[in-house]
């Protein structure tokens, strides 16, 4: 799963489009579920729109977010399956992070923008922001030395396509990502391992 990345404004793409969005209420750096984090998605006109979601859907019980959603069963579950076919969005990202078992902190990044797919619910009565969940997949090589899952990542190139077209989206083949991972230790000091991520 990934419960917790980064949105670095320092970067320019990031802060392009934070300004795109022109929220107050998107919260930037460090990204925790049930945040208003900025999101890219549709217009009608096929254009990409930069806006404030709310990451999370209410989940069964009192209290409990949805924050992930399989990337191999989002067309079958009924949860998700109406709002991936017509609702799809973008997170856009700095780096995210995962722990193992023993509670370590791995950081994730490439040397750009990470774009990973998700799909999103209109407001509700009394909701501001639409509320978003994140795709993930099956983790690859590196990525399985911390955790089982990692999110699922859409290429810059196909950022139109993978959100204007539902063929194109359901059947994309091409989430992956160059991926530094950094382990964070009390000093501060880090392991860099790199491999690039195929399915």
């Amino acid at each position: 799963m990934c419960g917790r990345y980064e949105f670095n404004q320092e970067e320019a793409l990031l802060k392009h489009f934070y300004q795109r969005a022109n929220d107050p209420d998107i919260q930037t750096g460090a990204l925790y579920p049930g945040q208003v984090v900025l999101t890219l998605s549709a217009n009608p006109d096929q254009s990409i729109h930069a806006r404030g979601m709310e990451w999370g859907y209410a989940g069964f019980t009192k209290g409990q977010l949805l924050i992930n959603a399989r990337s191999e069963s989002i067309t079958d579950k009924a949860t998700f399956q109406a709002d991936f076919h017509y609702r799809r969005c973008l997170f856009p990202m700095s780096s995210y992070y995962e722990w193992t078992k023993d509670k370590e902190r791995y950081r994730f990044s490439t040397n750009d923008i990470l774009y990973v797919g998700g799909c999103y619910q209109m407001p509700k009565s009394g909701q501001n922001h639409p509320r978003a969940v994140l795709m993930t997949q099956a983790a690859n090589a590196l990525a399985q030395e911390v955790h089982h899952r990692m999110p699922y990542f859409v290429q810059a190139k196909d950022i139109r396509s993978w959100l204007n077209d539902y063929d194109f989206a359901r059947h994309y083949q091409n989430s992956n990502a160059q991926l530094f991972m950094e382990k964070e230790t009390d000093n501060k000091s880090f392991r860099n391992l790199t491999l690039n991520l195929k399915d």
